[in-house]
């Protein structure tokens, strides 16, 4: 069985979701008309992404992706000499993720399941969540992926219908979602249900920026095989019985079905993650919504016309009624949004800190190359912009003030005028999926003069990773260089002379730590702030009955640098690859931040968790919910995931109290 119990010790985490719509959109979102009938998005129903939001709590898609069995993967396993202890031997264990493959037939018939969907399910598991550079995600930096179609630019505008129609695909609607044509010269053709006419036809191909023999990045025209893999996999299969109700990998009818585990090879499940992994606001998701409601009206229209048509009316009828709700009520006031209080609070740290709750600072795009001389920039010079997001989502960290609720510069001193600009004219929290952010993020990090500053493509665009580079660039465009610069010299040193020797990684982390607290304003270090009025995060009760509540700002800093080696880059300079830990305590909370730093890339990660048990409000609250789903007569999917993920709470809790009593006793 693939959903397994983690022990949670001495903290309740409250793990980042990748579900991309925050959480403060989930009432509004489900409070949005969809038509002029007052047809609303049902909460934890099909088309709502509550059931992605609780699915990635329990860690579901992660663990289909990287343990199936039914995925070949493949491997290296090498060994190597520590610089300092020529005795020591240490065994480095890489998994090539781009290599991944569904198992063939004949291994797959060895389980007696279907083989030819299981491989073909397992196939498209694997496109849709390449599982880039460690990082869980559907973005990737191919020329021939699903993601690279659907972002295409004669594909973009269509992207909804697309994906409207593999999810209606996969709950076993007839739309005429097609691809035709052989070759180079296919096309994907979506046309409308009552009438047969096109509402598109899109080439398969799209264009990418190839770099030839010669060196010479050249637009090239590349066929999405991928994608068109995906999609025929969703045509192919929306009359399989295996994933409709009654079959062998139905949505689950009781807690101990889903309990098995089998819903996690359902086609339905699949396209209704990765749509919510995808779509990242709300308009989006009611677009979305929107588009599946037309659809479905439209085939109902042309079922009742047909003289056979009644049972097929009828399994519309409910699919709709899985998805949508006539209703008034105060959504609010819903066990589901209980949950949500539970197991994340009312988004406080989103609050606080916004940007820790926003994946898309792990997520590297592929970015035009930017002339300082010039101000301008080149759209035919593209590149992975990893190591410009690392830093980006740092300096929203040491930028944002979390009482004005802005980013500023102010407590930084004299940085660079492109730093100032872009935290003046980005002073809330943004998308960072927009075009523009990243060219103005580029301008305050690329082509940079400082010779130390090292970078991966000529032009002097796309950072190189590693950690001493991440420190020049820092130290650089906040005006700390000319200070600094004999500190940063001297690790250059060490590292030439002694490689990723402990005075090495210590005179680092020291050096980064200061630096980071430097960059933060003083007056934050501590004061009084009202914080709290509503929250149940452990205070007295008289102190929740107030109006205010006082607590003093802490934010307390540490570094830490662990996984180090010394790697050679580019122009033979060498560096330190590794994770940096930034452990950050606010009130009850710690928010970590890892910079993980590879010789090719950068990925960002952030946690948050509370120091603490459940408090008795809580647990009783948590009873309450998984009470009220057990009562439910039509329990979803996302029912029981939300029972699953609060059952989990409670033994968690119940294993910290009982490490505090022993530790009592001791």
């Amino acid at each position: 069985m693939l959903i397994r119990k983690e022990f949670i010790i001495g903290a309740i985490i409250l793990c980042r979701i990748y579900c991309r719509v925050g959480l403060n959109v989930y009432v509004p979102l489900h409070n949005e008309n969809i038509d002029d009938k007052g047809l609303k998005i049902r909460l934890g129903g099909s088309i709502s992404p509550m059931g992605t939001l609780f699915s990635e709590w329990l860690k579901l898609m992660r663990a289909k992706r990287l343990f199936s069995s039914e995925v070949d993967i493949e491997y290296s396993l090498n060994n190597f000499v520590t610089p300092n202890n020529s005795e020591r031997v240490l065994m480095w264990f890489k998994r090539k993720f781009d290599n991944d493959k569904a198992h063939g037939i004949e291994i797959i018939a060895r389980e007696g399941e279907d083989p030819i969907y299981i491989r073909d399910y397992h196939q498209t598991l694997v496109y849709l969540f390449p599982y880039s550079h460690q990082n869980f995600s559907i973005y990737t930096n191919r020329n021939n992926s699903f993601m690279r179609f659907i972002q295409s630019r004669h594909v973009f505008e269509h992207r909804i219908n697309i994906l409207a129609s593999l999810f209606l695909l996969a709950e076993g609607v007839d739309v005429p979602l097609k691809i035709e044509g052989t070759g180079p010269e296919q096309v994907l053709v979506l046309k409308k249900i009552s009438t047969k006419e096109n509402i598109f036809s899109l080439s398969m191909s799209a264009m990418c920026n190839i770099k030839q023999p010669s060196d010479i990045v050249k637009p090239t025209k590349v066929k999405q095989e991928e994608a068109v893999s995906v999609i025929n996999f969703f045509i192919e299969n929306k009359t399989n019985f295996d994933i409709r109700n009654g079959g062998r990998y139905q949505e689950p009818k009781a807690y101990e079905d889903f309990k098995t585990g089998k819903f996690l090879k359902n086609a339905r499940w699949l396209i209704q993650h990765y749509i919510f992994e995808y779509l990242n606001t709300k308009d989006d998701i009611v677009e979305l919504a929107k588009a599946v409601h037309s659809m479905l009206k439209e085939s109902i229209k042309q079922k009742e016309k047909e003289e056979y048509g009644d049972n097929a009316v009828e399994y519309l009828g409910k699919i709709l009624d899985r998805c949508f709700v006539n209703s008034s009520a105060d959504i609010a006031n819903d066990c589901r949004m209980s949950a949500l209080n539970v197991l994340y609070g009312k988004a406080f740290l989103e609050d606080v800190f916004p940007f820790i709750f926003n994946e898309d600072f792990s997520r590297y795009q592929r970015v035009l190359s930017y002339n300082r001389i010039e101000n301008s920039f080149d759209s035919s010079n593209l590149y992975s912009n990893s190591t410009e997001m690392g830093l980006l989502g740092l300096f929203c960290y040491l930028a944002y003030d979390p009482e004005k609720k802005e980013y500023t510069t102010e407590q930084m001193g004299e940085v660079s005028p492109d730093l100032k600009r872009f935290f003046s004219t980005y002073n809330k929290p943004f998308d960072i999926t927009k075009p523009e952010i990243h060219n103005e993020w580029n301008k305050v990090v690329a082509d940079l003069e400082n010779e130390n500053i090292k970078y991966l493509k000529e032009n002097r665009n796309k950072l190189a990773p590693g950690i001493i580079n991440m420190l020049y660039v820092i130290a650089e465009i906040t005006g700390r260089y000319s200070k600094e610069k004999w500190a940063l010299k001297e690790f250059s040193n060490l590292l030439i002379a002694n490689g990723n020797s402990h005075e090495l990684v210590e005179k680092v982390e020291i050096y980064a730590e200061k630096l980071f607290i430097s960059l933060i304003e003083k007056s934050r270090q501590l004061r009084k702030t009202s914080l709290f009025p509503n929250h149940d995060i452990g205070f007295s009760d008289e102190d929740k009955n107030s109006s205010v509540v006082e607590a003093p700002i802490s934010r307390y800093i540490k570094v830490n640098i662990h996984s180090t080696l010394k790697k050679e880059r580019v122009h033979k300079s060498l560096d330190l690859v590794g994770v940096i830990f930034i452990n950050h305590s606010y009130h009850e909370y710690v928010i970590e931040i890892r910079l993980c730093h590879t010789n090719d890339y950068v990925s960002t990660k952030y946690l948050s968790y509370i120091n603490g048990s459940l408090t008795n409000s809580k647990r009783t609250d948590t009873i309450n919910i998984i009470s009220s789903i057990e009562k439910e007569k039509n329990a979803s999917l996302t029912d029981y995931m939300i029972k699953h993920c609060l059952e989990q709470t409670l033994f968690n809790n119940s294993i910290e109290k009982k490490m505090e009593t022993h530790s009592q006793k001791i």
